[in-house]
This record gives C-alpha cells, sequence and structure tokens, in this order.
C-alpha cells in the first residue's frame, strides 16, 4: 500500500512508514524535534487532531485490523508525557481508584486490594503511599520521579486474564499523504525449551499483573527528570518488556546508559524511517554509509544530530536525510520490514481470526467495542468514592464569613433603618453563596477535565457517569456549606424569629447555593480552560445580579432584558427570602416626622414589586434552573467527548 500524493497544501508530516515491534521488546522512537515521532505515536493509537489527515493506512493486532480507539484501549495502555492526576489523593488512594474501575469485574474486592500493596512495592512507592500526589504551586506533593512511576502503576498494573499478542506490525499507511503505522501480530514461533520458558514465565506475570495490557505506548518518558531518574523509568519499562509486553516509546536525548536499554530503535527523520532495528545494527549501518558513531560518544545523540536539519543547511540536510532513508529501504533489513509488513496486509484481508487468549480461543478486536472493564454501577462507586475525597475541605473559613456578616448585621430591629439593613443582608447571603461556589467548581471542574478526558478515553469510565458522580458528590458540601452559613448568621442578624421561617431559610439559601454550582459546571464545561472559565463567569454573572431586585426594582426592568431575569437565580432567591422575612410582619416603628414609612411587611414587598402569591413558584424556578444549568454543562461535557472521538 504505498499513500498517494495530495492535491492539496497540506504538509506531508509521515512517509511510508513501516515497522514491526515483537513482544518481549523494547521499542525506542527517536529523532529530532520535528521529525514525527509523536505524530506517529498519535496515528497509532488514534490520538491524531481534527487538522491531521489520514489517507490511508492500517493498524491491526494479531492480524486483525484495528479500527477504534475504544477497540485499541481495551487491549493497550498509553502513558502521556504529561503526569495526570488529581492531586488532592494520595498515591494509595489513586491506584485504588485505578483498580476499582479497571481491572476486570470478576475480581473479588480483597485480591485488588492486595494487588495494589504489590504494586506499590513492585514500583518502589511504598515511602510515598500515603502522600498526596500534589498539584504544583498548591500542594507540596511526591517528585518527579515518583510521579512518572506512578504513571505507569496506573497504566500496567492490574489483574486482568492472561492475553497474548504476537509480533506488532507497523503497515504502510498515509498521514496528510505519508504511510502511517499499523500493526499485525502472530504468536513467534520459537525452539524448544525458549518457547517453553517464555510462556511459562508470562503466564506467572499476568496472574499476578491494575489491566496489564499486552501492548504499551509511551510519550515522552523521560521528559523533565534528570539522568539517574530517567534511567529508573527506561529500566522500569525494560522490565515490563522483559515480561512479555510490547512496549514502544518515544524519547528525547536518552543517555548512552538508557540508549543501551533499548532492544529496537526507530530513528525518524523528515517524517521517514532512517533506521529500525537494534542499537547495535544501527551503529553498523551508519558505519557502512560510511559516518561512524565515534568512540566515547553517545550514540543516541550522534544519530539525533546526523538526521536534524540545520537551519543554516535546509537543502543539503534534507539531501542526506533522503540519501540515509532511501538507503535503509533498499537495505536487507529495510527489504525484511517491507515484505513482513505485506504479508500481514494481506494476511489481514484473508485470514481474520483475531486475539489470541491464553491459546484458548478467539476474540476478534471489533466485537469488543465496549472498552469499560467494570459495569456502570461499579464506575459509578468508584468515581462517586474518588470524587467525595477531592471534594473535601475545611467549612472553617465558611463560618468565619458567616460570622463577619453576622457582627457588621448584629441585632437588627423592625425599624425604617433596619428594613434596608435586613434586605442587604439577605441579598449578601446570595451573593456569597453563588461567587463562592461558582468559582470553586470552575477551578476544580476545569483543572479536573485533561485527567477525564484522559481516563474516559482510556475506557475507565462513561461520561454520564463522570458527571454524575461529580455532582452527587458535591451534593453533601454544597448543602453543608449553606446550612452552616445560615446557622451562624441568621439569629445574630436578627431575622425573623419563626423557626419554620428559618429553616425556609435554609432551604432556599441551599437550593441557591446549588443553583449557583451548576452554572459553574455550565461555565466549566463550555470553557477551554480555567482562565477561560473564569474570564467569561464573572461578565455573565453580573446581569443576573442587577436583576435581583435589590440593586434595580423588578417593577423598572425593561422590556426587552425581562427575559434575562427569568433566568436570574438571584431574583427568585432574593424574591423568596424577603417574602418569608416580610410576610405576615404587621408592625415595623416608624418616626413619627417620617411621613414615608413602611409600616408592615406587605408595604415592604409592594416597594420592591414582590409578589407574596411568587413564593412556591420562586421556589419550583429555583429547582428548574438548577436542572437547567446541569443539563445543558452534561451536553457540552458530551460534545466535548465525542468531538474527541
Amino acid at each position: 500500500m504505498q499513500g498517494s500524493a495530495q492535491q492539496s497544501r497540506r504538509k506531508h508530516i509521515l512517509k511510508n512508514v513501516s515497522g514491526v515491534a515483537y513482544p518481549g521488546e523494547l521499542l525506542a522512537i527517536l529523532g529530532s524535534s520535528g521529525a514525527g515521532k509523536t505524530t506517529l505515536l498519535n496515528a497509532l493509537t488514534f490520538r491524531t487532531t481534527p487538522s491531521v489527515v489520514i489517507e490511508n493506512g492500517m493498524r491491526a493486532l494479531n492480524g486483525v485490523p484495528v479500527y477504534s480507539s475504544h477497540a485499541l484501549a481495551s487491549l493497550s495502555a498509553y502513558v502521556q508525557q504529561d503526569d495526570l492526576f488529581i492531586g488532592t489523593l494520595t498515591v494509595k488512594e489513586h491506584l485504588i481508584f485505578q483498580a476499582l474501575v479497571r481491572m476486570d469485574r470478576t475480581i473479588p474486592y480483597r485480591q485488588r486490594m492486595r494487588r495494589v500493596e504489590e504494586v506499590i512495592s513492585e514500583l518502589a512507592l511504598t515511602k510515598c503511599q500515603d502522600t498526596l500526589i500534589g498539584i504544583p504551586g498548591r500542594i507540596k506533593g511526591i517528585s518527579g520521579g515518583e510521579t512518572k512511576r506512578l504513571s505507569f502503576a496506573s497504566e500496567v498494573s492490574a489483574l486482568s486474564s492472561p492475553k497474548y499478542i504476537g509480533r506488532t506490525r507497523f503497515l504502510t499507511g498515509t498521514l496528510g499523504s505519508h504511510p502511517i503505522l499499523g500493526a499485525d501480530a502472530r504468536p513467534r514461533k520459537k525452539r524448544g525449551l525458549d518457547s517453553i520458558k517464555i510462556h511459562g514465565f508470562r503466564k506467572a506475570f499476568y496472574r499476578n499483573v491494575l489491566t496489564n495490557p499486552p501492548l504499551m505506548f509511551c510519550d515522552e518518558p523521560t521528559s523533565g527528570l534528570d539522568s539517574f531518574m530517567a534511567y529508573n523509568v527506561v529500566s522500569v519499562l525494560k522490565g515490563m518488556a522483559q515480561r512479555g509486553k510490547t512496549v514502544i516509546c518515544t524519547i528525547h536525548q536518552p543517555s548512552s546508559e538508557v540508549f543501551a536499554l533499548f532492544d529496537k530503535v526507530l530513528l525518524m527523520a523528515e517524517g521517514r524511517v532512517a533506521f529500525l532495528g537494534t542499537p547495535k545494527d544501527a551503529c553498523q549501518f551508519f558505519l557502512e554509509l560510511g559516518a561512524p558513531c565515534p568512540s566515547n560518544y553517545n550514540p543516541a545523540d550522534f544519530f539525533v544530530q546526523l538526521l536534524a536539519v540545520v537551519p543554516s543547511r535546509e537543502e543539503l540536510c534534507r539531501q542526506a536525510v533522503d540519501m540515509i532513508c532511501d538507503t535503509f529501504t533498499r537495505s536487507d533489513a529495510g527489504v525484511a520490514i517491507e515484505k513482513e509488513a505485506a504479508a500481514a496486509s494481506t494476511k489481514i484481508t484473508t485470514d481474520n481470526k483475531g486475539i489470541y487468549i491464553d491459546g484458548e480461543s478467539d476474540i476478534s478486536i471489533q466485537d469488543r467495542r465496549c472498552p469499560y472493564k467494570a459495569s456502570w454501577c461499579a464506575q459509578f462507586r468508584a468515581v462517586f468514592w474518588r470524587s467525595w475525597l477531592s471534594m473535601l475541605k475545611e467549612p472553617i473559613l465558611i463560618k468565619l464569613v458567616a460570622l463577619l456578616l453576622g457582627i457588621v448585621y448584629f441585632g437588627q430591629e423592625l425599624s425604617q433603618e433596619g428594613v434596608m439593613n435586613i434586605n442587604g443582608a439577605i441579598f449578601l447571603f446570595l451573593t456569597n453563596m453563588t461567587f463562592q461556589n461558582v468559582f470553586a467548581v470552575i477551578n476544580v471542574f476545569c483543572s479536573e477535565l485533561p485527567v477525564f478526558m484522559r481516563e474516559h478515553f482510556n475506557g475507565m469510565y462513561r461520561t454520564d457517569v463522570y458527571f454524575l458522580c461529580k455532582t452527587l458528590a458535591e451534593v453533601p458540601i454544597f448543602v453543608i456549606i449553606p446550612v452552616l452559613f445560615t446557622s451562624v448568621a441568621y439569629y445574630m442578624i436578627g431575622l425573623n424569629p419563626d423557626p419554620v421561617r428559618f429553616i425556609n431559610t435554609l432551604i432556599i439559601v441551599t437550593l441557591v447555593a446549588n443553583v449557583a454550582t451548576s452554572f459553574g459546571y455550565m461555565i466549566s464545561c463550555v470553557s477551554a480552560s480555567v482562565p477561560m472559565a473564569l474570564s467569561i463567569g464573572p461578565p455573565i454573572i453580573i446581569p443576573f445580579l442587577l436583576f435581583g431586585g435589590f440593586f434595580l426594582n423588578m417593577g423598572s426592568v425593561p422590556v426587552y432584558f425581562k427575559w434575562l431575569s427569568y433566568l436570574s437565580w438571584f431574583k427568585y432567591g432574593n424574591e423568596a427570602l424577603v417574602i418569608n422575612q416580610w410576610e405576615g410582619i404587621e408592625s415595623i416603628e416608624c418616626d413619627r416626622n417620617n411621613n414615608t414609612c413602611l409600616h408592615t411587611g406587605h408595604a415592604v414587598l409592594e416597594t420592591l414589586s414582590f409578589d407574596e402569591g411568587n413564593f412556591i413558584f420562586d421556589i419550583i424556578c429555583l429547582f428548574g434552573l438548577l436542572i437547567f444549568f446541569r443539563a445543558i454543562g452534561f451536553f457540552a461535557l458530551l460534545m466535548r467527548t465525542i468531538g474527541k472521538e
């Protein structure tokens, strides 16, 4: 299969990339910046951006073509360059969550927890297992090396039934107008005792190992680490490969010690394959080209520099790169790879038998459309548990704010001055609950979106499970906070002492707090980042605030803005609280010299253009806005995941 030339201005990113990766081998993709390393990895794992056009090509495992990210996710792991975690969890809590959603549903809980302990020990995370993962700039957490090892533990430490994937072949395909890689596999036949040893070791490993995928992709696993930690990280990958996994990774500037750990290297330049083979064969290949690697020189640095395009000598460098790539394509190794890829491509069209599962049955990748290991209920329990842990916070600040409000408005009486002060305190109830909850949700939810996206596409849980759990996990928090706030401030201010009125206030303030939370969800789900959410949230809140009946009398709202007032939870909350406060008040102190006194609570409501008959209607509208904003937030999040797919 050859990529057809595009008659457009598209930039060719990958060109005729073919290759093969075997179980038990660590394959490293090397090249200078812009060589196409990450693009190749993204093309393999269905992670290319919409602007990247894949014209043709194939990914296959065991001779079975893989057509969707879900099918691949059920059989592989992808460790991204950025380590994305919920920073408020400890290392052990994070691994427990991974075990709950990624291990086969048939595995008992005690066996999952036992495996978590084993993984913590295997990857040297015992000392930091009870340490918070941390949030840069906010919460001090574990070190960079521990974070990277936690990433590997998350991806490869789960119990599952034994799986076997043989050779992973990179078939010819086209990205832009360039071939991309695919994968085909059949168990590689070995002779005698070697085959028995390897197979027995693999089965023992799978019996003891959280999803344990047979195929693993890593993007820049040593990024940001010093040479010592980088060596340790690659050693972990090497150990995984030696246990029978197929490990493919991109890597930037490996040390000579790290380079020596690789079983195979794929050198890329200008989107083409410059070499694919063992590190020793790479040195021999370039020696035969008349470009020997100097002694006492890091081969990785030498190859990358040799294949780089120097800004001042672009044309000359590109000619040299083309010569090297063409030479490898014509070499015995290059021809063998092309033949193997061609044979795999032909076999795919004639023999589509599927993935071998412990030598007992064949399961077609196409049939494994659902990547979720856990049931819907199990996903719900696990995500709810994690959301609850991450949302727990001390309510001391809420008490202090309520106490401050109570002191400022302490002991208000039913007088003309008291009417204005009480109404002001009531409106502050609403504004405090609104801004506090909206900004709390915008910061937390947006910051979790990258984690959600990665875990969702790794087949850990569904979008509806995540959104529903986030919603329900935060309900206790956003019920306790307004109850504490109202309980502290209500009687200090001197609001209506009737216990029924107090309970009504608790209900209304709690409803407003949760409507504001729902609004924050909506803003965070439609925003691409936290700064964007913070920049668009306040300008949208301000009009709702103005139509709350405190700054602008409801009777004087212009007709063309009436529709906007119907979406204002300030309007419904303020009207309900003011009615709750003043309804039934028959006497308000008045100065004899004041002819414009408000003598009753009814007069206060009339002045504000509030209708006493709207109390129940206001509460119903608050419930309606709560559901409305959350529904928009959910569909916005769903559209983002569908767009990514």
